[in-house]
């Protein structure tokens, strides 16, 4: 299962009941709205009323026009997860409107993020049908989807920006601003101006701004907000004076008048008041603490008490308080706190979830971390217990502010929402907890391909605690994999092999019972959750002693474990890859497949695509065509289409050099089918047409261009540019990272086939640049390509080079991985026979072409060995041996014929008369 949504993340907040309303700004945001413009940003400090100006703003925007769409997306710092960040943007934008997510590619119909999808293929998808529709065959949008849909605007809301510090995700923000429908606008609120193209989006009029100087409380709002809060009459030089000292500042405001209020039954009020005034002055920081400690001196003891132990919660809810504190009216308290307007804010309508105010919750935790004088030693280190220990006015209660985070983890855990359990977990610090919780989540994160998420665990992690669960120690592997750490690799394998094998020889009736640990209900007791006197040793988790026998490990009976031998084979084999180890990626992914069992279609799939880069690799494309076939099949048992379609790029690559140009049309047209009926609910059906998309696009785009590169074969030129078209239908994003490089070496070998060779030379340099050097071997470079276009335009300098700089030479061993360099090298000595007939190039030409013609043949490269074959005529045609030239010929049109691969013969251009008539016979004019 992915890793679930939090609803109240996309809550959208409503205006408070007792807020001032400002509607000077809020018209200032409605005209932005208005004029077109894409982007509006309310930056400023904390506790300027950001979000309260949003709901107010959106409150106005709903009642001038009902048909408003809003989204909202609460961000917090895990967000920094591009998978994570799109999972919940889809997931706002179905909230927001039932129809973004049906039929757009982005997942389920629900709003659910496809995984398989890149970012810019799920914005493409969601911007397609934001628009009105995504593209049809036509290359237009469905006109009807906008009257169906309404006209209403729809506004995104990213609270929080300030948050987001990943690339990716400022990236994929950048690239929906980019391409914002007409439709839609975005408005973020921000404590810092955001690393986005603000310049450039202030310069074209398409940015709406609003600052601390704009937010802050005029004399007059002040004056209006203060007396309905305190309900105290404050003179005129009383509001001057409060508002001077807080500059206006909101928050700073909200908590005088909050200790203004507890005066109301003094005494000498207006004394008091003089001398509350006169008492604070400073920063906001020195403002807010001050102010802070007034008020939270004024509520009862058990009010601070809940405060102090909730101040640990990012959200909270009656049921959840609950098991933190050990009481059981929380309901009851988080609801009169938001009578007294005491900093608390609902994240749903229903009164059920709240959270603290950012500034309220930082002064609360600040205080609470204080009572720890060592907040991030390990448990275990040291006992500070902190019922007697006051920090200005707040107390914890008789419990050890572990306790506090313990109880969270396990309310969290047991309430499926696992991100925050751990953490919890890692904030206790409970790193035993921490690490269960890890393993027992990575299916999910894996799903979700958070990659991010689970290397920032992993990264918190002590090595004591991965070094004694397996699990933890091959995704750790992982990690260092990623980080490019090839040494740190082997040795984590190793050590995880080393517990399986001890626990492997271990007396299994003393190994715990699989089927309590894999229990929830097992791992803690509900009712002990609300009763502090049954926490739970604080030992019990964090003693690694307490969970472990020293010879076997700690790593729970589950999938992950299972599979774990796969897994490090596959790890093994990745390095081989990376190193260039051609036996060890053989040996090591034949060992993950036959360790694979029947339902790990995953394992399965990995391995025999690594057998089959191994063996394209060797210039086994035979074997190379089958395993990518079996990794298909097994990638579509595990339900990953986008990455079982991907595969059909690949073994067209080596079906092309096979000779088999209709089977690799055949499988181009079969995958853009399935393609087209997952993209429109598995049906095959809707109003995609032949343009049909998966995610946005993907892979349908890059099987398009895959496709019309083998038309281009078949001198089916007019066919080849309809799937380049139709690939360009579906948006350059569509095109994904890995093959986006395709569709301009498709276009320049049109471009080539028409004898634009200017125009080809263009798309091969726009190709280069999107070329990214992966896992699969480079059978056909780029620079080769332009080096073959440079012999037709005479440039036979450029084209030799290229030849020195790959230092290919006549006298080479022929190798698959180096064979199209070297025909390549065979047509410049063509080439430059032709321009000094006396020399003896044609001789080594015809040398290298017999040697590389034997090993085309004794590899089945019927198509290799056929464009050998026109060369080798050519050749001999050069020195008059005209019989032997028409031979080869006959043998070329005898293995290109039947697949009719006329391309093979036209762009050699024809010797004589009887190569002509050769290729006349393939059903083509010459």
């Amino acid at each position: 299962m992915a890793m679930p949504v939090l609803a109240t993340k996309l809550f959208v907040p409503r205006p408070r009941p007792r807020a001032i309303s400002r509607p000077r700004l809020v018209d200032q945001l409605t005209a932005g709205v208005q004029a077109g413009r894409k982007l509006t940003l309310v930056s400023a400090p904390a506790g300027f009323g950001k979000t309260t100006l949003f709901a107010e703003w959106i409150d106005q925007m709903r009642r001038r026009d009902p048909r408003v769409r809003i989204a909202w997306l609460s961000l917090d710092e895990r967000d920094n997860d591009p998978a994570r960040f799109l999972s919940y943007l889809a997931a706002t934008l179905h909230r927001a409107d039932p129809d973004l997510g049906t039929g757009t590619g982005t997942g389920t119909g629900t709003g659910e993020y496809d995984t398989g999808a890149s970012a810019e293929a799920t914005l493409t998808a969601l911007i397609n049908a934001i628009a009105g529709g995504t593209p049809n065959s036509d290359g237009n949008s469905d006109g009807n989807a906008d009257r169906r849909r309404g006209p209403g605007p729809l506004i995104l809301f990213l609270d929080d920006f300030h948050l987001i510090e990943d690339i990716g995700v400022r990236e994929a923000v950048v690239f929906l601003l980019d391409h914002l429908p007409a439709t839609m606008h975005v408005a973020l609120s921000s404590r810092s101006d955001p690393l986005l193209p603000l310049a450039r989006m202030r310069a074209g009029g398409d940015l709406t701004e609003l600052r601390a100087a704009d937010l802050r409380f005029t004399p007059v709002e002040a004056a209006a907000f203060l007396h309905q809060v305190t309900g105290l009459s404050l003179t005129p030089e009383n509001i001057a004076a409060l508002e001077r000292r807080t500059e206006g500042w909101i928050a700073g405001l909200q908590l005088a008048a909050l200790s203004l209020g507890s005066l109301r039954n003094s005494a000498d009020v207006p004394r008091m008041i003089d001398t509350f005034i006169d008492a604070f002055t400073g920063s906001n920081r020195f403002v807010i603490d001050y102010l802070a400690e007034e008020v939270l001196h004024h509520v009862p003891d058990d009010v601070r008490e809940f405060l102090s132990q909730t101040a640990i919660l990012e959200r909270l809810s009656g049921p959840l308080c609950d098991a933190v504190t050990g009481r059981t009216d929380s309901a009851v308290t988080l609801e009169s706190l938001e009578r007294a307007n005491l900093f608390i804010v609902p994240l749903d309508d229903r009164r059920q979830w709240y959270r603290y105010h950012h500034l309220f919750a930082d002064v609360l935790r600040s205080r609470l971390l204080a009572s720890d004088p060592s907040p991030t030693q390990a448990p275990g280190k040291h006992d500070l217990h902190v019922g007697d220990l006051h920090i200005g006015d707040l107390h914890v209660g008789d419990l050890h502010i572990r306790d506090l985070h313990v109880r969270a983890s396990e309310w969290f855990e047991l309430n499926g929402s696992p991100e925050e359990a751990i953490r919890h977990a890692f904030e206790a610090p409970d790193f035993e907890r921490a690490a269960r919780l890890i393993e027992a989540t990575i299916p999910g994160v894996r799903k979700s391909r958070q990659d991010s998420t689970l290397l920032g665990w992993l990264a918190q992690l002590p090595d004591e605690t991965k070094e004694r669960r397996p699990v933890l120690l091959v995704f750790s592997a992982w990690s260092s994999l990623v980080a490019g750490d090839i040494a740190s690799v082997e040795r984590q394998l190793a050590q995880a092999e080393q517990l399986l094998a001890r626990n492997a020889d271990s007396d299994p009736q003393n190994d715990r019972d699989p089927q309590k640990d894999s229990d929830p209900q097992n791992v803690s007791d509900p009712q002990n959750d609300s009763d502090p006197q049954n926490d739970s040793d604080p030992q019990n988790d964090s003693d690694p002693q307490n969970d472990s026998d020293p010879q076997t490990h700690s790593s729970e009976p589950g999938g992950e474990l299972e599979t774990l031998p796969v897994t490090i084979e596959l790890y093994r084999a990745s390095i081989a890859l990376a190193t260039g180890d051609q036996a060890g990626i053989t040996l090591h992914a034949q060992r993950a497949f036959d360790a694979a069992g029947p339902d790990d279609h995953l394992g399965r799939g990995a391995s025999a695509g690594l057998l089959g880069i191994a063996s394209w690799a060797s210039g086994d494309l035979e074997a190379g065509v089958n395993a990518f076939g079996a990794s298909a099949t097994s990638l579509r048992l595990a339900g990953n289409l986008t990455d079982a379609l991907s595969t059909t790029m690949v073994m067209a690559d080596m079906l092309l050099p096979l000779g088999r140009l209709r089977e690799a049309e055949r499988i181009y047209e079969d995958a853009l089918q399935q393609s087209l009926g997952q993209g429109s609910g598995g049906q095959g059906s809707g109003a995609q047409g032949n343009s049909g998309h998966i995610n946005g696009g993907q892979p349908a785009a890059d099987l398009h261009a895959g496709l019309a590169d083998v038309l281009r074969e078949r001198n089916e030129l007019t066919a080849a540019k309809h799937h380049l078209a139709a690939s360009t239908e579906l948006g350059d994003a569509a095109l994904s990272h890995e093959h986006r490089y395709r569709w301009f070496v498709a276009t320049a070998r049109v471009h080539e086939a028409e004898g634009e060779y200017g125009l080809s030379l263009d798309a091969l340099a726009e190709a280069e640049r999107h070329y990214r050097r992966g896992f699969f071997p480079d059978v056909r470079p780029i620079g080769g390509m332009r080096a073959r276009i440079h012999l037709k335009q005479g440039l036979i300098p450029e084209a030799h080079a290229w030849v020195e700089e790959q230092g290919l030479d006549v006298t080479d061993e022929p190798h698959y991985l180096r064979e199209f360099g070297h025909v390549t090298l065979a047509r410049l000595l063509l080439a430059e026979h032709r321009l000094n007939p006396r020399g003896d190039s044609l001789d080594s030409a015809r040398e290298l072409l017999a040697r590389l013609l034997k090993a085309a043949e004794d590899g089945h490269r019927r198509g290799t060995a056929s464009e050998i074959l026109v060369l080798q005529a050519v050749a001999f045609h050069a020195q008059g041996e005209t019989s032997l030239a028409l031979e080869s010929l006959e043998r070329a049109f005898a293995l290109a014929e039947p697949e009719g691969h006329l391309r093979r013969f036209l762009d050699e251009g024809a010797p004589d008369a009887g190569s002509a008539s050769s290729c006349g016979r393939c059903g083509h004019p010459a």
